[in-house]
């Protein structure tokens, strides 16, 4: 969260999230005031990336969109928002994702594929 923010808010941030925590590959750090809200865990490691997330924003030239391109929410991240803390505001409650790996095995693929 930028000083001046901080300031008119007067608090810091709660969590600082990146949007490769959630499948995204891009790294921008995003400060999180948590007012009756747990944490968003992470989902996933920066290790299991190659290559590397990307600071597209950070490496930004100047131009008239810059800022709002800036200020925009990684896709990754409002859907982890949602999943997280949506049911919070009486959505159903969030479902652990099977990740590609637990669903299919091998020769599996096969009968997953026609539904056997």
């Amino acid at each position: 969260m930028h000083e001046y923010a901080a300031g008119i808010i007067g608090h810091r941030a709660d969590q600082f999230v990146h949007p490769w925590w959630f499948g995204s590959p891009f790294q921008k750090a995003t400060g999180l005031r948590l007012i009756g809200l747990p944490p968003l865990p992470k989902e996933r490691e920066k290790s299991s990336y190659d290559p590397p997330p990307r600071q597209d924003v950070w490496l930004m030239g100047p131009s008239e969109e810059r800022e709002e391109m800036r200020s925009r929410t990684d896709l990754q991240v409002a859907r982890a928002m949602a999943q997280y803390w949506g049911h919070l505001a009486g959505a159903p409650a969030p479902r652990p994702q099977p990740r590609q790996s637990d669903l299919f095995h091998g020769d599996d693929l096969g009968s997953a594929a026609i539904g056997a």
